[in-house]
């Protein structure tokens, strides 16, 4: 789980968020929840379980074989291949084809155990096999691809 970027108010790794973004080290001013010295005060057990997560998810999408750089160092090579007009076109129908405004409405979230029975969750998702770190539930597909 990754959080939004900004959108981290604590360190909240014991709960189960893996990264905050935009990450450390940015330069911007926010506060940093995953900084060492607070990872140092987390759970270790916790810190070590995310990380797992994250590194698994690199290795399954076999990130150290496919990445052409390592931030900071990507400016070059980015303005070199994903600023075309053509990028610039499939990044704006992208994102105005999955654009979901999310209002809380009658201060509705966060979701509540007391308030809430059940959801539904629809879609190819709705019956995909659980994913395991561990390799347990993949089935026959590819999770990190998408494949269930």
């Amino acid at each position: 789980v990754q959080s939004d970027w900004w959108a981290t108010h604590a360190t909240s790794i014991a709960k189960g968020l893996d990264q905050e973004m935009p990450g450390t080290g940015s330069g911007d001013s926010h506060a940093e929840y995953f900084a060492p010295d607070e990872l140092e005060e987390a759970d270790q057990q916790a810190v070590d379980e995310a990380a797992k997560r994250v590194l698994t998810v690199m290795h399954r999408m076999k990130l150290s074989e496919s990445t052409k750089c390592s931030p900071p160092h990507c400016k070059e090579w980015f303005m070199k291949h994903v600023s075309t007009e053509a990028h610039v076109r499939l990044a704006r129908e992208s994102a105005a084809k999955s654009v979901v405004l999310l209002q809380n409405k009658d201060n509705v979230l966060p979701l509540s155990h007391k308030d809430v029975k059940r959801i539904a969750i629809i879609g190819s998702a709705a019956d995909a096999p659980s994913w395991d770190p561990n390799g347990q539930g993949q089935g026959e597909g590819d999770w990190a691809t998408g494949d269930y």
